[in-house]
């Protein structure tokens, strides 16, 4: 590997950890073993590869927290309407009672942890009040894994399940919980600035069958399913319904112009992607 800069390299190594950058020195490497690196291989390809995976992660972690409060808000709407504010806390309507302590565990807890206005407000207004605040309140400070497993343990029958799962043009029951937890993987990876363009996305969602002509994908390769083109599919199906004109396919486009060292295959892309109804 040749450095065209060495004063710039070690600028460059002095802010960014050797062993953050060396990720995205591995693709680079014709042999893993004795790391030698493919012919014409240089340290600014690297660096390259670093910034687009940062401009990447900047934008599919907006487009996860846009999913993320759309998620909260149609949850909280949805099942206060059709039982309680308080249905979160009642174990009947879970599958698994087990997990359901350990969600209000966790929920307790974050609570515990919570700073927000209207949560002191509320412990200052009802302090006799031996139930957690009323759903509109507790759900607004959980974290998507939170809601994720909560909406996955809800029952099947329950009224309110799938009638979210609708909202975003989602099959019931199969989908939306794997999706939801997709995202949370994906979303964690984000917020601590890890290497997110190819990935193992070990929660891999399960992508529909039959899906709306407007929403199809194509086929997804098996060797393809744990990269993250599969959960860029899932974010912009659901963003037809969140951020309709947003234009994710527009922007990826962009992205990798910008970038031409990059290669979206390495990320899951097919090379025709941009001919599925889902990303025109």
């Amino acid at each position: 590997m040749t450095i065209d800069d060495e004063d710039e390299a070690k600028r460059q190594l002095a802010n960014i950890n050797y062993y953050r950058l060396a990720s995205y020195l591995v693709p680079l490497q014709a042999d893993k073993e004795t790391r030698t690196y493919k012919v014409g291989t240089c340290f600014e390809t690297a660096l390259e590869l670093y910034r687009f995976d940062q401009q990447l992660r900047v934008m599919v972690f907006d487009l996860i927290e846009r999913i993320e409060v759309s998620v909260r808000t149609r949850f909280i709407y949805t099942m206060s309407l059709n039982h309680s504010p308080w249905w979160f806390e009642d174990a009947t309507l879970f599958t698994n009672a087990l997990d359901h302590a350990k969600s209000l565990v966790t929920i307790s807890g974050e609570l515990e942890r919570s700073h927000e206005d209207f949560i002191k407000s509320h412990r200052h207004r009802y302090p006799k009040d031996g139930r957690l605040p009323p759903v509109w309140k507790t759900l607004e400070i959980v974290t998507l894994g939170t809601l994720s497993r909560l909406y996955g343990n809800l029952r099947q029958d329950l009224a309110g399940r799938d009638e979210i799962a609708a909202y975003y043009l989602v099959p019931p029951r199969q989908y939306f919980s794997g999706w939801l937890q997709s995202l949370t993987q994906v979303r964690n990876i984000c917020a601590h600035h890890a290497r997110l363009w190819n990935r193992v996305i070990t929660a891999a969602p399960k992508h529909i069958k039959r899906p709306q002509p407007h929403l199809s994908y194509g086929r997804i390769r098996p060797d393809t399913l744990h990269k993250l083109y599969p959960a860029l599919c899932v974010i912009n199906h659901l963003l037809f319904t969140v951020a309709p004109d947003f234009g994710l396919s527009t922007r990826l486009a962009d992205l990798f112009a910008q970038h031409p060292n990059v290669d979206p295959a390495a990320m899951g892309f097919p090379i025709e992607w941009r001919e599925h109804p889902l990303w025109q």
